[in-house]
């Protein structure tokens, strides 16, 4: 019967069209991968650069704040050397305010004195100017002492033309700035530096003297530069880059028992020692505790020495008598040094010597001298400055070999000398304590 027939094109069609609707969807599920493959394979491909991108990025960020950190140190640095140029500027002009004081004190003294002169000349009818000679007593107060410097300035640029006088004033000022604002200058550094024809030193507080210099006697050319000081504080005397300067210590009883091996092997080849004092008091002889055993040791451990007497005599019979106690103590002994008149001024207290004129007291000073030239030894001088030039005639002791005493680096004395004690507080080894330190200014003293 034909409506029970089946109907196989029709099925066929179908399966055709659900072969043809799976074909498509296998197709479109390939076709989806391969595009989901380039979509992934584009992505990789666009995630690489602005990888690359990031990490530069990040690296230049790191340079920048390695730059930033550098301007940093570099601002910080700068500011540093800001800061410590404005406190030096400070310190500059503190001390060129200083300096400026103390010529515009003068500057306005000369003035002054000008004005005064000027008027006692037209009362009195007398010209000229105040000298160190004129002050009544010898001594020079604070006062005449800026009268005198004043008029003596004025003094240089005067009787000269006008570009010259302004010339030289302006060297004055400049002499006077640099030695004023010097380490361990000043004013006396300043009024020294323009008046080197006169040796200048204080007396007292507030008192001064000037003292015209000899002639014929041989001026000090130790230059400025020449004399070097260690952090340790050890004085050089540098001549053409050679330290010329031979060191010496001296000691007393108040170093107690010295090890002069020790001493020796420190470097230390030439020692005074003191044989005695007199009292500036008392007028009482003391020999040294210690004199014989400084002398048997120096010469044991074979260091050069002379020996030393602090006097304090009034007249030539105590001068002979200290005399002897060194020349006693040296019996046996040939000492390659000299044997020391040792001539101070007591700042602090009355002194007996300190009462004598400056004749007396040199008269006393050769007598000790004669007595050690008699005796077959080598006299020599001990003093300082004001010692020098107010207690004694120097037109008489300039001859002497002299071993100045001067506790600064700031070098000072108008005539040439033989040794320089420059400290009170050397150390040195094998001697308990400090002790004095000199030096001998290029002159060996075994050659003397």
């Amino acid at each position: 019967m034909k409506t029970n027939d089946i109907n196989y094109d029709d099925d066929l069609e179908l399966l055709d069209l659900e072969n043809d609707h799976i074909t498509a969807a296998v197709s479109g599920s390939k076709d989806a991968k391969k595009k989901e493959k380039k979509r992934r394979e584009k992505t990789k491909r666009s995630i690489v650069p602005i990888a690359v991108l990031l990490v530069l990025l990040l690296a230049a960020l790191g340079c920048c704040g390695l730059l930033v950190l550098k301007l940093e140190q570099q601002k910080k640095m700068f500011s540093d050397e800001l800061a410590a140029r404005a406190e030096e500027v400070n310190r500059l002009a503190k001390e060129n305010e200083a300096a400026n004081a103390v010529i515009s004190g003068m500057n306005s003294a000369i003035d002054d004195i000008e004005q005064e002169l000027s008027q006692a000349g037209a009362a009195e009818g007398v010209t000229g100017s105040i000298t160190p000679a004129q002050s009544e007593d010898g001594y020079i107060t604070q006062d005449q002492l800026d009268e005198i410097v004043s008029v003596q300035l004025d003094e240089q640029i005067q009787g000269i033309g006008d570009n010259a006088a302004e010339e030289r004033e302006q060297q004055i000022r400049d002499i006077m700035m640099a030695a004023a604002l010097k380490e361990g200058g000043g004013p006396m550094t300043a009024v020294r530096a323009v008046f080197t024809d006169m040796a200048f030193y204080t007396v007292d507080k507030d008192t001064y003297e000037f003292t015209p210099l000899l002639d014929n006697v041989p001026r000090n050319d130790i230059k400025e530069d020449q004399i070097v000081k260690d952090e340790d504080g050890t004085m050089h005397y540098m001549v053409d880059g050679v330290d010329r300067g031979i060191p010496m210590i001296d000691v007393s009883e108040y170093q107690g028992v010295i090890d002069w091996n020790k001493v020796a092997a420190s470097g230390i080849k030439y020692a005074m020692i003191r044989a005695g004092y007199r009292g500036y008091g008392s007028g009482k002889l003391v020999e040294d505790k210690y004199v014989d055993d400084n002398i048997k040791g120096a010469a044991a451990a074979g260091i050069k020495f002379g020996v030393y007497f602090f006097s304090e005599a009034v007249n030539e019979a105590e001068a002979r008598e200290e005399a002897q106690v060194c020349i006693k103590h040296l019996a046996g002994y040939k000492p390659d040094l000299p044997i020391v008149v040792d001539v101070e001024h007591i700042g602090y207290d009355d002194a007996r010597a300190d009462a004598l004129d400056k004749k007396t007291r040199t008269d006393v000073t050769l007598a000790f001298v004669d007595e050690v030239k008699q005796a077959g030894y080598k006299p020599m001088l001990y003093t300082g400055l004001l010692a020098y030039f107010h207690y004694l005639d120097q037109s008489r002791i300039c001859d002497l070999p002299l071993w100045y005493a001067f506790y600064s680096e700031n070098l000072y004395f108008p005539y040439k000398f033989k040794c320089w004690q420059y400290t009170d507080s050397a150390t040195v080894p094998g001697i308990n304590g400090k002790c004095d330190m000199s030096i001998w200014m290029g002159v060996d003293p075994l050659a003397e």
